[in-house]
């Protein structure tokens, strides 16, 4: 349960890139990859169906956060970058409050790089004696949420709760709200396709999800029936 009575502040506007020499060091040792390498992080083939998320949806489940954060009285959002930051931004201006962009991740541009999430802008000070919602646009593993969080947590913010627009079942922790518990793969609006050489195209890891995910698909159909996907359209 969020305390009143917390003091508000003054929050300037945060930006800042902490690419530290031990993360750049490890910058200059990754090597590039392919199609099969950059999603060796994701299991895509767990996912069970494909579900495309238009921005209509999006705006939607966005607004169903913002009304679970408004009793609680929000005083500041945090948005994961890169894509947590259209819900984030949705959630903050609905809410008319700040929101500070953060970035710890897997990827660098836009690429699977590392197992685990790395920090690349961290919480600001800003949000020490805030009640604040740390939002994203998918809790998958859930380990990105839960650093994001005790992040805020350790930069002085008074209560934290994470809210996602979708949720996979397996996510742990759980996030406090989410628009959308499912197991399938999850298509955005935002990443279908990509700019290369002028050319619109595809989104070179979701062809390949996509492509794990119907092979898991028809193994599991030749083994045995599947269990369905879990989904929900309201929150938690």
């Amino acid at each position: 349960m969020l305390r009143s009575g917390v003091r508000r502040k003054s929050i300037a506007i945060y930006a800042a890139n902490l690419f530290g020499t031990e993360d750049n060091l490890r910058e200059r040792a990754i090597a590039r990859k392919g199609d099969a390498a950059m999603i060796e992080s994701y299991d895509y083939a767990r996912r069970k169906g494909t579900r495309e998320l238009g921005w209509d949806t999006c705006t939607d489940l966005a607004a169903g956060l913002a009304e679970a954060l408004e009793p609680l009285g929000i005083d500041a959002v945090v948005g994961i970058a890169r894509g947590g930051l259209i819900p984030a931004a949705t959630v903050a201006l609905s809410l008319r409050r700040e929101m500070f962009p953060i970035r710890l991740s897997r990827r660098v541009n836009d690429e699977v790089k590392y197992d685990s999430p790395v920090w690349w802008i961290r919480v600001p000070p800003d949000v020490a004696g805030l009640r604040v919602a740390v939002v994203d646009e998918i809790a998958d593993s859930g380990e990105t949420l839960r650093l994001a969080r005790q992040a805020v947590v350790d930069a002085g913010a008074v209560d934290v709760v994470t809210t996602c627009l979708v949720q996979h079942s397996w996510a742990q922790p759980e996030p406090t709200f989410s628009g959308l518990i499912s197991d399938e793969l999850i298509i955005f609006p935002w990443k279908r396709r990509v700019l290369r050489n002028g050319v619109w195209r595809p989104h070179p890891e979701l062809q390949a999800a996509l492509r794990l995910s119907a092979s898991a698909n028809r193994e599991t159909r030749s083994g045995g029936a599947s269990k369905p996907a879990r989904s929900a359209a309201a929150r938690q």
